[in-house]
């Protein structure tokens, strides 16, 4: 290792030889000399080849490699299998590096040697003016601490400004090469749950902007690559192992934590929605403060369950705002949470769905399921619907997390159905585990009736109950649209058909009205409905027993 040079630039490049004659020119002119560049050529069919063997002739400190094409993290990792640097760099074929981008790399080195993963500023240069910009990092500097959540809001790492310590990137592994548009923006994610990053305040890189960029071909598939990536580490990574340089002892920093991961969590713009809204990141953060037995363990719950009812106010309507509510119901007891996988297909599916009336946001999804997930989702025949439901299971369905069957596998066909026309669902059901997921279908644990009551109350208010083969909760009044619903016994109807059918009653509902700050409080609307029924001698003699007992109370 000591005999190869201190730096390896890895160049992928595939058709862009006018572009990398520049970008070569720009490695030729670095101040700093002790350095290879791993040039791969992805299967070029212009003049590539050509001008990779000019300039190999010219400098061999140029190495270049050719293969078939198989995409960028697939020419990325070829080219790091051939690096014998110490520290790795990276310029892709259409940018450009400052002539000082290594001397600044090593002298940070230096300042710093315990560090292994560096980053900076760059330029932007858009083609299509000549315009040259210092640009920032889409946002101020993340704390140090979190990196990682700060990451699932927003990529404010640029792949050609870093600089990793070699062994430090083979420990973490190469390159995803399924994710065609975020390899990178998933390679930060690793590194950073290893080895947290040191950002170099200086600009020492131009990145061009121009039409050809894969990530102007097809914009959306960044974002979709970006989610699906964020999506996958929370599925690998419990909630602490997203704060790795975080001192759990120091309840400060325990609680900046949480507070960051809540504004991150209930941001709609996050990247990490950019497939559409999820819990993952929520799921975590539950899963996680309901076992922490720190001194301000009861302080972070009651914080948690309000920023969630906030935001699911501000989100009102909206897919992000059902989840929030539903976590915030959640959160009302002591049950711990169990943290279930989210499937990125299965989410993009979803989201497809619930666009199906705007071809505007639904074609790109399709477009990139069929593409990179080889998944088909069907129109729904049927009404679609963009209500948001809840169906209540009663006690002899239980929820059953592994292989579902009998009555519970027809309910979930139901609930995929309606999801299926577009609409937002959640099931309230008997399990052990207070908050969870089943076959991407949301759900909240009970144990009792009384539980289910406390459940939908704190759900309120609701938009759509349907309550299956319960008919005990029917005179209950959380919510103004309600179904009741019998589940039939062999396998016809089926849950499609029975979806259709249900969304069909519900186009007799009222429809809601939006929520209005001064209207009257759910609870005091029970309450005057109940008073509304209680005979009048009763309530006489409930009247004079409060005037004994409390007469503060009675007004």
């Amino acid at each position: 290792m000591s005999n190869g040079p201190f730096f390896s630039i890895l160049v992928p490049t595939y058709n862009q030889a006018h572009y990398l004659a520049p970008a070569l020119d720009s490695l030729l002119a670095q101040t700093e000399a002790d350095w290879e560049a791993v040039v791969v050529d992805d299967g070029s069919t212009d003049a590539t080849p050509a001008v990779l063997d000019e300039y190999a002739r010219r400098d061999v400190r140029i190495r270049p490699f050719r293969k078939a094409n198989g995409g960028t993290a697939s020419a990325l990792n070829a080219a790091l299998r051939q690096a014998r640097g110490q520290w790795i760099c990276w310029l892709s074929s259409d940018d450009l590096f400052d002539p000082r981008k290594l001397e600044i790399n090593r002298d940070w080195i230096k300042r710093d040697p315990d560090c292994r993963f560096f980053f900076s500023y760059f330029r932007l240069l858009r083609e299509a003016t000549g315009e040259l910009t210092d640009h920032d990092l889409w946002g101020p500097l993340p704390e140090h601490g979190c990196q990682i959540v700060t990451l699932f809001y927003r990529n404010y790492i640029s792949g050609i400004t870093i600089c990793i310590h070699r062994e430090s990137w083979l420990a973490v592994g190469e390159f995803d090469e399924s994710l065609r548009y975020a390899q990178d923006y998933d390679m930060w994610l690793r590194l950073l749950a290893r080895y947290p990053a040191r950002f170099i305040p200086e600009w020492t890189c131009i990145n061009r902007n121009h039409p050809g960029q894969g990530s102007e071909v097809f914009m959306q598939a960044c974002f979709y690559d970006t989610a699906k990536a964020g999506i996958r580490f929370l599925n690998a990574h419990p909630f602490q192992e997203c704060f790795p340089a975080l001192n759990w002892a120091e309840p400060a920093q325990v609680r900046r934590a949480v507070e960051k991961t809540l504004e991150y969590a209930t941001e709609p713009t996050a990247l990490l929605y950019s497939l559409g809204p999820h819990p993952a990141l929520l799921m975590r953060l539950v899963e996680w403060v309901w076992t922490y037995a720190g001194p301000d363990a009861a302080e972070l719950r009651l914080r948690i369950r309000q920023r969630l009812s906030e935001a699911a106010r501000q989100h009102a309507s909206t897919p992000l705002g059902f989840l929030e509510r539903i976590i915030a119901a959640a959160c009302q007891g002591d049950q711990p949470v169990a943290y279930a996988p989210t499937r990125p297909d299965r989410l993009g599916a979803l989201s497809y769905w619930a666009h199906q009336s705007d071809p505007a946001a639904a074609q790109p999804l399709l477009t990139y399921l069929r593409q990179f997930e080889g998944l088909y989702p069907p129109d729904w025949p049927g009404p679609t619907s963009t209500r948001e439901i809840v169906l209540v299971l009663p006690p002899g369905i239980p929820l059953e997390l592994v292989a579902p069957s009998g009555p519970l596998r027809r309910v979930l066909e139901i609930a995929h159905s309606l999801q299926h026309a577009g609409c937002q669902v959640a099931l309230v059901g008997r399990a052990n585990q207070r908050l969870g997921i089943i076959e991407e279908v949301i759900y909240l644990g009970v144990t009792d009736e009384r539980a289910v009551q406390a459940t939908l109350a704190a759900l309120a208010p609701l938009d759509t109950l349907i309550t299956i083969d319960y008919p005990r909760l029917t005179g209950w009044p959380p919510s103004e649209r309600q179904l009741a619903l019998s589940l039939p016994g062999g396998e016809a109807p089926s849950g499609r058909e029975i979806a259709a059918e249900l969304l069909r009653r519900m186009e007799a509902l009222p429809v809601r009205a939006q929520a209005d700050a001064s209207a009257e409080p759910v609870w005091k609307s029970w309450v005057r409905r109940a008073r509304a029924s209680i005979p009048r001698p009763l309530k006489r003699l409930a009247r004079r027993l409060l005037n004994r007992l409390a007469p503060d109370l009675v007004k």
